[in-house]
């Protein structure tokens, strides 16, 4: 295996214009590690079968949690969307 990159990592669901819905995933790199989604996504082609591969990876500095510390997917889609449109 691999250096992995990444130290948290969260799966999300997100609209697709003909599917209905995709997969994206939110990572947050390991302390000084620095990545790309580009260089995320040749890594996991290497370890995954590609449709386990996301098509859209979020890069952030933490994962926006509740206080009960679960993780908050609905607000990832909301970043996604932001990102998507920014782009």
């Amino acid at each position: 295996m691999g250096v992995v990159f990444w130290g948290k990592a969260a799966a999300f669901g997100i609209w697709h214009r003909r599917l209905g819905e995709d997969i994206a995933a939110a990572i947050v790199p390991r302390p000084h590690a620095q990545t790309t989604a580009v260089e995320l996504r040749q890594f996991l082609q290497r370890e995954l079968a590609s449709f386990k591969i996301p098509r859209h990876i979020l890069i952030l500095d933490q994962l926006p949690k509740e206080e009960t510390g679960k993780i908050q997917r609905r607000q990832l889609r909301e970043l996604f969307d932001r990102s998507a449109s920014s782009a």
